[in-house]
């Protein structure tokens, strides 16, 4: 049989073109992987065209947006609309690709990851790069390009012999991630990549995605998480958050709504009272529930879930299980009379998320359980159980708090807080929840405005790196952080300031990649209305910078949406309806806040009157 070498006009280095084309055929007809290798540095190329090299196999040298600013350094501009930064870094890859590729024996093709909407600057200027060099040698500079719905950009690469698409070909594997982390430490990245290079060429199996620790993602997996964020970003809609551990009115900060009874009947006429509101999809597009009211009925016996599903919204699950005020040993006392903290709940978290699927699981040991008898011993399993029961997306919130004196937070617990959302997103993805990574910088303290968008900033640098590392899919996950406002005891802000620095925060951070970003409300000081300040604030952003995010910038709220309906209910059957109106119409005024036009005070509130401290530590 023919080896590829025999494909005519097939050399050593990068191909494009027919060549590139024929390659792709013979692999597919014949069944052996190309590996698609995701690179960042030049340290990647090299290590991937080693690896590749010992198995005497052609390879696909891959650059994302982000991995392609990593190229040329992160300290460069790359403002959205504009991307210089990975224009210039795809460029230099493409080029450095050429000069090396050669001197290792096999064919290579350059291709660039999907390019979104959202990003066209970036394509734009690669391929005024692919013009210039096909002018002076005949050829494009890049083997492929992937964009995301671009009939008209497809017949700019057919007419320069750029492959518009390398998802038609089933012999192509991507292998690893794109990650700034390579950027740091690159040596313990390019031993990982030699593995998986080595991994991929072996393995037989096509059209799957490996990541570093090997668990395999299916084409069929990722377009449901895509999906699902997509229904979650939906224009105008928000999350409603009722995750709490105890009953909402306990954290409301209310004298009178703190006497509610805390118990389970009264939490489950409150709770079904939220989710069967009418017409509150009209402004939620998911419901982040607590563990127990995943598998908690109403009066009647009906699910909370199929409520929530009735109603036209997604049920989402709170999987982390809060954190031990002892802290971290060494760390300083911060605001919130504590050490710094690491969030538990990892242990078992992949079989709860799978569970929220399947109301009988079927254990690793083959044995089934149901949701009262199973054995919560790892994180994986309470994915599994949470995407059974329904939900089809999570919340795992870490804490992070802030004191300029102390220097806090440390930059310990900022590593453990990336990696464990990092981790807990990667779990999540598995079994088919949406994650929502939840870095909350808590507003406690005498901190000024400054300093809290200083720190919120290195703290999504750090998450998002940690994301990539590993390999979470962030078409198919959304962000939940805090506002960049100053502590409750610090110098007052105003709301223009806290929109411009918290959104601009945001532009700095947050790779265009994310479909959606949806705000934590934050506590606030006592003189302060907290659902109206979260809603001003919400609508103050969205006026400012509309059509300049690329991202859906919207609201999930717990007290912040809650706290009216929950003073009006006060536990009473009778004022369920009246309850009912006041959520729907603070929901109603957060959906009029994504787009910018919330008006302040056209929405009722309790109010300050009656304020005190809500209920402290995690929930």
């Amino acid at each position: 049989m023919p080896t590829f070498w025999d494909i005519p006009g097939m050399q050593p280095g990068v191909i494009t073109g027919d060549t590139a084309k024929a390659l792709l055929k013979h692999a597919k007809d014949t069944g052996y992987v190309i590996p698609a290798i995701n690179c960042s540095s030049s340290g990647t190329v090299n290590s991937c065209l080693e690896a590749a090299t010992t198995k005497g196999k052609p390879v696909i040298i891959q650059f994302s947006e982000d991995g392609s600013a990593s190229f040329v350094g992160k300290g460069l501009p790359n403002e959205h609309g504009v991307k210089a930064a990975s224009i210039l870094g795809a460029v230099a890859a493409a080029h450095y690709v050429r000069n090396v590729s050669p001197a290792y024996g096999i064919p290579v093709l350059v291709n660039t990851d999907l390019c979104a909407k959202t990003s066209l600057a970036w394509l734009d200027g690669m391929l005024e790069a692919d013009e210039g060099f096909f002018k002076a040698h005949g050829e494009p500079l890049f083997s492929s390009h992937l964009v995301e719905d671009g009939a008209e950009y497809l017949k700019k690469m057919a007419a320069l012999n750029i492959i518009g698409d390398l998802g038609d070909y089933s012999c192509v594997k991507t292998v690893g991630n794109d990650t700034q982390w390579a950027y740091y430490d690159k040596r313990d990245w390019e031993l990982t990549m030699v593995g998986l290079v080595k991994e991929a060429l072996t393995n037989p199996s096509l059209g799957a995605t490996m990541s570093p620790g090997g668990a395999m993602k299916t084409p069929e997996r990722m377009a449901e998480l895509k999906e699902t964020a997509k229904k979650l970003c939906s224009p105008g809609k928000g999350f409603l958050a009722a995750d709490e551990s105890a009953g909402p009115w306990l954290r409301a900060g209310h004298a009178d709504a703190a006497k509610i009874p805390d118990t389970i009947e009264n939490r489950g006429a409150y709770r079904s009272l939220c989710f069967s509101t009418p017409g509150l999809n009209e402004f939620i597009s998911g419901v982040i529930l607590h563990w127990e009211t995943l598998f908690q009925k109403d009066a009647s016996g009906k699910e909370m879930v199929a409520i929530i599903k009735e109603n036209g919204m997604i049920p989402g699950i709170k999987v982390d299980k809060g954190y031990n005020k002892k802290g971290v040993w060494s760390t300083e006392t911060g605001p919130l009379k504590h050490p710094e903290v690491a969030t538990l709940g990892l242990d078992d978290l992949q079989q709860r998320a799978a569970q929220a699927l399947h109301k009988e699981l079927v254990l690793p040991n083959g044995e089934t359980c149901s949701n009262s008898t199973l054995q919560k011993d790892d994180l994986q399993q309470r994915a599994a159980q949470a995407y059974a029961q329904g939900a089809r997306f999570a919340k795992w919130r870490n804490v992070l708090q802030l004191d300029p004196a102390k220097g806090l937070p440390s930059d310990l617990a900022i590593r453990d807080t990336v990696h464990t959302l990092a981790r807990y997103a990667s779990i999540c993805q598995s079994e088919g929840l949406v994650p929502i990574v939840e870095p909350e910088i808590v507003p406690n303290g005498n901190h000024d405005i400054h300093y809290c968008a200083k720190m919120t900033k290195k703290v999504l640098t750090a998450q998002f790196e940690a994301l990539k590392l590993h390999n979470v899919y962030l078409e198919g996950a959304v962000l939940k952080p805090n506002m960049v406002k100053p502590g409750i005891q610090g110098p007052k802000a105003s709301t223009e300031l806290v929109a411009t620095l918290t959104v601009e925060t945001l532009l700095a951070t947050v790779p265009t990649s994310m479909p959606g970003i949806f705000f934590l409300s934050g506590e606030t000081a006592l003189d302060e209305d907290n659902e109206e300040v979260a809603t001003i604030n919400l609508s103050k952003m969205n006026e400012l910078y509309k059509g300049k995010m690329p991202w859906h910038l919207a609201f999930s709220y717990g007290k912040a949406l809650q706290k009216t309906c929950i003073v009006t209910w006060l536990g009473k059957a009778e004022n369920k309806q009246a309850a009912q109106k006041a959520l729907r119409a603070r929901s109603g005024a957060n959906s009029d806040a994504v787009s910018g036009k919330y008006k302040a005070g056209t929405c009722a509130s309790i109010g300050t009157d009656g304020n005190i401290m809500q209920a402290a530590g995690p929930y």
